[in-house]
């Protein structure tokens, strides 16, 4: 019995080993979140550190995906940071928030499932 928990806590290590590395690269993170690598844009996008960000890209482009992941991991990275959310209207807002909120409900990290 012994031997199976140390395999057991093994495991558990190097599960949040890999949870590590992937927190550590926005790139990943996008990948490992959506399921799918981000276009060139997307890239820059993730990988930029500014405070303040302006994006111009088509509709239905991915920008709303794109900076819900970004947030999404910025509040992993930093808990019990403000993180505030500026659009044209509540409604905009709104769905950006739900994004998140799904990715949440959906995340091992944070389910603990």
């Amino acid at each position: 019995m012994e031997t199976e928990q140390v395999d057991d806590d093994e495991d558990i290590q190097l599960d949040l080993d890999v949870m590590v590395e992937i927190l550590r690269n926005p790139l990943a993170f996008f990948k490992w979140v959506t399921g799918f690598s981000p276009h060139k844009w997307q890239q820059e996008l993730l990988m930029d550190d500014s405070k303040q960000i302006t994006v111009r890209v088509s509709r239905q482009g991915g920008k709303t995906l794109t900076i819900a992941v970004k947030i999404f991991r910025e509040a992993l990275m930093k808990p019990n940071s403000m993180i505030v959310i500026i659009s044209p209207s509540l409604d905009t807002s709104a769905i950006l928030f739900r994004k998140i909120e799904s990715f949440i409900d959906f995340n091992p990290i944070v389910t603990g499932k």
